[in-house]
């Protein structure tokens, strides 16, 4: 449903686009310089300089990114391998499980200090190995857009994003990787099983339980990062890359190189915000303080934002929902050793206590049936777990636009910076993210949401246990996931420096210099436009000065700039 949502809104966003065309059409005898949010004017650039003009092939434009494309073919390489190892190994152990007359294999269980710890390495790996597929599929999309003249910002939903003549970015593989995503997080939250097998220690009183390893849980683990990674093989094979960087200024130069984007004048002073309403430009502006936001400049965060909120609502009610189960429901629903508020020290630890059992609420879905036999059991168990989590990695996901635009607007401001933009933060994309605080937290966000699901809703050895302490926590996680969500959005970047948020058509029109490649193809040549400059790899914008007809310009260079005169009109 949510994917057919976001289908629906997507045709509704081209239908307004082709309706926004027709009014800047009418408006161009006016030298109206205006853009859609939706549909550029990519597509009227691209065929008036197709005409007479040879465009370059697309991936000859730039060679930049080439360390992000080894360590994504790694990355690939080691989904690949763990995605094989997990069914291996997960067809041994249910192999072993079932040769057994007690249905698990001593050497797959473990006490179950362990389990915690097996399931945070196992959240981390996982992260780990979808982001790296993530910015393969990413970075296709943006190209396979590009060159289809639909692209508008530099970063976009790319699970519910489609792309016309791309299978590879076509809604059905969207949607199978969406649900790979979804499966391999919730399978990596049921490796470890609850059992009923017990044991003590000397010294110790009373019994404590195993937890085993879950042969099937590994299986379809597997198959699910082998979703991922080959979708993710087929778009690095079949689109094509003109930069493996993430920077919004070189992709930005891509279009300007290929003719797909042409700088209009007067407009060194007007943010993404100005640049798409309707009206004339020709009027000097004076710098803005402060610039807008990103809910402003970008159509689908509202939307973001909304669903962000939606799920962290969803959660907290889920929380109080199990809370009062547990409270009214007595023996038949909860455990029948005490109330869920008889002990706050033991019960609403981190990490579930395993000597004082956490206060919990258990599904039954075998039948009294065993967790291993393969049959509805399972597969129960399975598409429960996908359906409580799924909405939570969905949302995840949707963040990822936000930081990701903001991100883009954090590169483009650092050229307004005394040291500028340097090579390393236009080229690098794994440089580029871990110098970013919002990708750090979001990665870390991941890896720390899914790892207390795995807690709070895990398995046992005839169903489901929902650990209320630890639902408490998830809840807690997505509602500062959600903080940083809006805290993003709503954001108002300082200085006058205009605010572009990625927008490629704006950067167009705001960078007069480009970036050097500093490559082997790069032959001396500075991308400069108009003036001779030391060559440099950084990037600068700032004031240059007075234009002849008496009022003031802003740009880019590779050298610093004089400060923005914040009481002078510009051009």
């Amino acid at each position: 449903m949510l994917f057919a949502a976001f289908r629906w809104l997507d045709r509704r966003k081209s239908e307004t686009g082709e309706t926004r065309e027709e009014a800047r059409s009418s408006l161009v005898g006016k030298n109206v310089g205006w853009r859609s949010d939706v549909q550029t004017e990519i597509e009227d650039a691209a065929s008036s300089s197709n005409k007479g003009n040879d465009v370059p092939p697309l991936e000859e434009v730039s060679e930049s990114g080439t360390l992000t494309r080894r360590v994504c073919i790694l990355g690939l390489a080691a989904m690949w391998l763990t995605g094989l190892a997990t069914i291996i190994y997960g067809s041994i152990v249910q192999s072993s499980t079932n040769d057994t007359h007690d249905h698990w294999g001593t050497s797959f269980t473990h006490k179950r200090t362990i389990g915690p710890f097996v399931q945070l390495a196992m959240a981390f790996w996982i992260t780990l190995l979808t982001d790296i597929a993530g910015l393969v599929h990413s970075t296709s999309l943006r190209f396979s857009l590009l060159a289809r003249r639909k692209l508008t910002f530099n970063s976009n939903l790319r699970l519910f994003t489609s792309c016309p003549n791309s299978v590879v970015h076509s809604w059905p593989v969207n949607v199978i990787w969406g649900w790979s995503l979804i499966s391999s997080y919730a399978c990596g939250s049921m490796v470890i099983v609850e059992s009923v097998k017990q044991y003590s220690d000397p010294g110790e009183l009373g019994f404590h339980t195993y937890d085993i390893v879950s042969g099937y849980a590994l299986i379809f683990l597997g198959f699910g990062l082998l979703g991922q990674a080959s979708i993710a093989t087929w778009a690095l094979v079949v689109c094509k890359f003109s930069t493996w960087s993430t920077n919004p200024i070189n992709t930005a130069k891509v279009c300007r190189d290929l003719g797909w984007l042409k700088p209009l004048t007067r407009r060194t002073m007007l943010s993404v915000h100005d640049t798409q309403t309707l009206g004339l430009h020709d009027s000097p502006s004076l710098p803005k303080v402060r610039q807008g936001s990103l809910l402003k400049a970008h159509s689908n965060v509202r939307r973001a934002l909304i669903f962000v909120w939606a799920v962290t609502a969803v959660a907290f009610l889920w929380f109080i929902a199990v809370t009062v189960a547990y409270q009214v429901g007595g023996q038949s629903i909860g455990p029948s050793w005490g109330t869920f508020s008889r002990s706050y020290t033991n019960d609403w630890s981190l990490i579930p206590d395993w000597v004082d059992v956490t206060a919990f609420i258990a599904i039954s879905t075998s039948l009294g049936q065993s967790f291993y036999t393969f049959g509805p059991w399972f597969l129960c168990k399975y598409l429960l777990t996908c359906a409580f989590l799924g909405g939570i990695t969905m949302d995840l996901h949707i963040v990822e636009l936000l930081v990701q635009c903001s991100r883009d607007e954090s590169l483009w401001r650092q050229t307004a910076s005394r040291s500028g933009l340097d090579e390393s933060r236009q080229n690098g994309a794994f440089q580029v993210a871990i110098g970013s605080w919002e990708t750090m937290a979001l990665f870390i966000f991941k890896t720390a949401v899914h790892w207390i699901f795995s807690m709070g809703f895990g398995p046992y050895w005839e169903g489901i246990e929902m650990r209320i302490p630890q639902i408490c926590y998830l809840a807690v996680s997505l509602f500062l996931v959600s903080l940083l969500a809006t805290y993003l959005g709503l954001r108002k970047p300082k200085g006058p420096q205009p605010a572009t948020f990625g927008h490629l058509p704006t950067l167009v029109d705001l960078i007069d210099v480009w970036p050097r490649q500093g490559g082997p193809n790069d032959g001396g040549r500075n991308d400069v436009e108009g003036g001779d400059e030391k060559p440099s790899l950084k990037l600068f914008w700032g004031d240059k000065g007075e234009g002849g007809d008496g009022f003031r310009r802003a740009g880019t260079a590779h050298m610093a700039l004089q400060p923005i005169v914040t009481t002078a009109l510009y051009l």
